[in-house]
């Protein structure tokens, strides 16, 4: 276990990236055990993803530890089928046009830090807790603990930065050229405590900052000759950034029932906000056409992304000494304002030289729907030091059907379901742990894309596929430990003191040396 202290420190270099929806709740493996184990932890979990899923478990965690967990390597697939052609051509003014392979594929492969959590027990005492198998924490009445993390929770980035496409028409051709880029992140950050009220008993709390970002480019220009009027441009595409910090408690209590049963549950109640902003424009240029002109739109404002109310609960049961399952199930309520913004802005129309400026003040919100997510895994000890891990959980998407209309409070731009395999194995050594295994998703659903076929341009949904394995390495390790880590290394570094030389003998004399032969 040497390893796991440098492992530790490769956590802070590591480079956020990944693809996923915002809407999905689980769209980010955090922890390591309760990842392998399809998702679960609101009843077992004894790791990272604790303090953000159930905060009453972090008890049962090894005293003075760190746990870590790092989506080492994640590889994901996603595709756009029709992406260049959306929707229906109008064979009126695009005569003969009939784009093939209009599809397009973003593959990734990104290292993803998630999570990174300080233990301190506050009070009773540590041991062994035989139902485990392994060193860990005591169940006697009075133990406490404390926690500090730091949790990716959510993410999704796509990064289309270069689409081009080109087709024939009967008396020339169509070109595209375009962009598509999003990005939405939220991190979570701040202290949790967890007691045993019982022997059977426990109870925790989280108090969490909530650090929310949503950015977002599509682009799309088009130039088409060999139509009955000649040729015909549009250019029509939208920006935006937001941002918003938020306050989040999540209270959790775990019971035990004759040493075979712990049920678990946790309340995660609507975020108080605290600050946000959020910056948008859009624009639509058409030459050529009946349509020639331009429409300019920005606007500044405030900007809204809570976290949902939600209730979870799961059990564990410990089937034999050496196997243990666990059932999760969790309720995401629905949300009239899942993002909101009242944005102050102008829109400049220019037809011809002839320009006018309109301000305006709006108040953009999107919904959400409710949802429910469910994951069931098991661990098996085949020693007290190694175990295997799997499990399987849904993902459902909270995002409504999207909105086609291009406009500055259009957040959505995606929504995928998604299906989640994994499977891993774990290692464990006074009080230390190392896991390392993987986990398989696959997602479905449907995202905008612009049609350049109709005057004006309009968004049409085209259907989303997306594949993706995440390698997933994590652990814990104590102060210890680290000690000990950083005294081999000084060993390492430090150059060897060079021993004084003896003083040479002096030989001695031979009186009748013989000659050489």
């Amino acid at each position: 276990m040497k390893a796991l202290p440098a492992a530790l420190a490769c956590a802070f270099v590591l480079v956020p990236k990944g693809a996923r929806a915002q809407g999905n709740y689980h769209s980010t493996p955090n922890g390591g055990r309760s990842a392998l184990m399809g998702n679960t932890g609101e009843a077992l979990g004894r790791d990272g993803a604790s303090p953000f899923m159930n905060p009453a478990t972090i008890v049962r965690i090894h005293d003075t530890s760190f746990a870590f967990s790092m989506n080492f390597y994640s590889f994901t697939s996603t595709h756009l089928s029709a992406y260049h052609q959306s929707g229906p051509v109008d064979a009126g003014r695009f005569p003969g046009v009939a784009p093939q392979d209009t599809s397009v594929t973003d593959n990734q492969i990104t290292v993803i830090p998630t999570t990174l959590c300080l233990f301190v027990n506050v009070s009773g005492l540590s041991g062994d807790d035989p139902e485990e198998g392994v060193a860990d924490t005591s169940t006697r009445v009075g133990r406490q603990k404390l926690a500090l993390c730091l949790g990716n929770v959510e993410r999704r980035e796509t990064l289309l930065p270069a689409l081009n496409y080109r087709t024939t028409t009967p008396g020339g051709a169509s070109q595209q050229a375009g962009s598509l880029t999003g990005k939405w992140f939220r991190w979570r950050f701040g202290p949790s405590y967890a007691g045993y009220i019982t022997k059977e008993l426990t109870i925790g709390l989280s108090l969490h900052g909530v650090y929310s970002h949503y950015g977002y480019h599509t682009d799309n220009t088009t130039v088409t000759s060999g139509g009955p009027g000649g040729g015909i441009l549009s250019s029509v595409g939208s920006n935006g950034a937001g941002t918003a910090i938020d306050l989040d408690p999540i209270l959790g209590v775990t019971y035990k029932l004759k040493d075979r049963y712990t049920f678990g549950a946790s309340v995660q109640t609507p975020s108080a906000h605290v600050v946000g902003s959020f910056d948008g424009n859009l624009h639509e240029v058409y030459g050529g056409t009946a349509l020639d002109n331009s429409v300019l739109t920005t606007g500044t404002g405030d900007f809204f992304a809570p976290t949902p109310a939600r209730l979870s609960a799961g059990i564990g049961v410990k089937v034999a000494s050496s196997l243990k399952v666990e059932v999760d199930g969790s309720y995401y309520f629905p949300m009239s304002s899942a993002m909101r913004s009242s944005l102050q802005g102008n829109t400049v129309t220019l037809n011809g030289v002839s320009a006018t400026s309109t301000p305006f003040d709006a108040t953009y919100a999107v919904r959400s729907r409710p949802t429910v997510n469910l994951g069931v895994g098991a661990e098996y000890f085949f020693s007290p030091r190694f175990s295997v891990l799997g499990g399987a959980g849904v993902d459902f998407s909270a995002t409504p059907a999207l909105d086609t209309t291009n406009f500055l409070g259009a957040f959505y731009k995606e929504r995928t379901n998604r299906v989640v395999g994994s499977l891993g194995v774990g290692s464990f050594r006074n009080g230390e742990d190392f896991l390392v295994g993987t986990q398989v998703t696959y997602g479905w659903g449907d995202a905008l894309a612009l049609n350049p076929y109709v005057l004006p341009n309009a968004y049409s949904t085209v259907h989303l596929q997306q594949i993706g394995a995440t390698v997933i390495f994590a652990g814990s390790t104590n102060f210890a430990a680290i000690k000990r880590a950083l005294k081999n290394v000084e060993k390492l570094v430090k150059p060897a003191a060079t021993p004084a030389a003896a003083p040479a003998a002096t030989p001695a004399a031979t009186p009748n040396p013989a000659p050489p032969n």
